[in-house]
């Protein structure tokens, strides 16, 4: 998996996302590199809550 960007490959949907008892946290864990990484290169970031 690519770290440094992620953004980038397998790295955007790990599979343990979609079966893990941890997802809240592995998400979260995955926000927090995302928010670090757009402020490292001065880029805005939109989030949605997608619950229907």
């Amino acid at each position: 998996m690519n770290r440094t960007d992620p953004l980038a490959g397998p790295w955007r949907k790990p599979p343990a996302l979609l079966n893990a008892n941890r997802r809240e946290n592995l998400i979260g864990e995955m926000v927090k590199e995302v928010i670090q990484y757009a402020k490292d290169r001065q880029c805005g970031v939109a989030f949605e809550d997608l619950k229907f």
